[in-house]
């Protein structure tokens, strides 16, 4: 149960960050955008339901742990790459930045689908 509600938040995240709420330009204590947490709890909760509905054992159980790890490392490798809390790039940082975020994007929503496509194919008869 709890990871169908991880996986819920997760697209809920997904979804205020493609309406492009002029929320999400908030700073949090600190100075770090809303936007930007709102990024990173989008992966880490997308790659956790994942761990949580793989099978123990499995190879997509491995994915998702990965991917759950590439996760949690995307905000603080993003701060490193742009040298600021806001995520402005320059050069080669900034392609360095989008392959990092589409990889993690697709690690974690993709281990997503593919465990919650596992669980139920396990459930039907």
């Amino acid at each position: 149960m709890a990871e169908r509600c991880m996986a819920a938040a997760a697209l809920a995240c997904l979804a205020l960050l493609v309406s492009g709420a002029d929320a999400l330009e908030a700073r949090l204590p600190g100075g770090l955008p809303l936007g930007n947490a709102v990024s990173a709890a989008a992966l880490v909760l997308a790659a956790w339901a994942a761990l949580r509905l793989a099978a123990k054992g499995s190879r997509l159980r491995g994915i998702a742990l990965c991917a759950l790890v590439l996760s949690a490392l995307w905000l603080p490798a993003s701060i490193l790459l742009a040298g600021n809390l806001e995520l402005n790039f320059a050069g080669r940082a900034g392609r360095a930045w989008t392959v990092l975020t589409a990889i993690a994007t697709l690690a974690a929503f993709g281990s997503l689908a593919a465990a919650a496509a596992s669980r139920w194919k396990a459930r039907s008869p």
